[in-house]
């Protein structure tokens, strides 16, 4: 397995010199390119007040921005195989950065840098996202069982970690409709 360095450095392959079949794979690109999300339009915050406005969940917390047309990147031992689209621009992920950011703070706890479950997140994260009375007491469990139902608390991303907690942990969102986030843990 092939471990891509930090930065812009990861190393091409074709999908045959990893095992994969180029024609099933273009396949699956030509899908991709013809899977538009048509959900909300390229201004995401139209869908998310008409989404908050119906459920009664809230003001929308933290900035949006326009999303980008649909990219993909397929990384396979490590290596890009294929793709298409803007993959460098930064983009909304919403639910897609919940499996990533539950995975580095499940390997921040196993390394014991998130003390407890029931620690409250603003202990750790300083981001703004923690500070209101609200925000201010939810603890990591209360956090992913959220998650885990539909319902997250705040548009706030659950990192980076303090500088105390002894650890970073960073994001990178490669795909427009959220499908593709890359989370890094640096302890």
């Amino acid at each position: 397995m092939y471990y891509p360095p930090a930065g812009d450095g990861w190393e091409h392959r074709r999908p045959e010199q990893v095992g994969m079949d180029s024609a099933k794979l273009e396949d699956a690109m030509q899908f991709a390119r013809a899977s538009e999300t048509t959900v909300f339009t390229r201004d995401p915050l139209e869908y998310i007040t008409r989404r908050t406005t119906s459920e009664g969940s809230g003001e929308i917390v933290g900035p949006t921005k326009e999303r980008a047309p649909i990219n993909m990147v397929v990384v396979r031992h490590g290596y890009i195989v294929a793709e298409f689209g803007d993959t460098r621009r930064v983009d909304m992920s919403f639910s897609a950065a919940k499996s990533f950011v539950s995975t580095t703070v499940g390997l921040a706890f196993d390394r014991g840098l998130i003390k407890s479950t029931n620690d409250a997140v603003g202990k750790y994260v300083k981001d703004g996202g923690y500070d209101s009375i609200h925000n201010s007491a939810i603890s990591w469990q209360e956090s992913f069982s959220r998650q885990a139902s539909g319902k997250a608390h705040c548009g706030t991303s659950l990192i980076p970690l303090t500088e105390d907690a002894g650890a970073t942990a960073s994001c990178r969102n490669t795909a427009a409709s959220g499908s593709t986030t890359t989370c890094v843990l640096t302890a």
